[in-house]
């Protein structure tokens, strides 16, 4: 997005102040991974292909967070070219607390 030169218009009496703005690209989502293997049943809000959205992003977090039980963080990679940002969602865990839990609480569950 570019902003570009403020300038005065007159509309009858009044003075107006226009902001001219150029859009840049709108990007697309690319591969959405999960960096917890065997997590299941969770449905996130995004999908690969879906209009770029950091409001998405962020409750997809939020999901994978709640799910999981500890912190989540994604991480994005952006291709200019084709104008895809990949996103990997990588759980925060407390090595061997969290992630022993999680394998217990997931294979109970078989």
């Amino acid at each position: 997005m570019k902003v570009g030169e403020p300038r005065l218009v007159r509309h009858g009496p009044k003075l107006a102040i226009e902001l001219p703005i150029q859009e840049g690209p709108r990007f697309h989502l690319g591969a959405i991974t999960i960096g917890a293997p065997g997590l299941r049943g969770v449905t996130l809000p995004i999908r690969s292909g879906d209009l770029f959205s950091r409001s998405k992003i962020a409750d997809a977090r939020e999901q994978l967070a709640k799910a999981l039980g500890v912190d989540v963080l994604p991480l994005t990679k952006v291709d200019l070219e084709h104008e895809r940002i990949s996103v990997t969602f990588e759980p925060q865990w407390r090595w061997p607390w969290d992630a022993f839990a999680f394998w217990v609480s997931h294979s109970a569950s078989r």
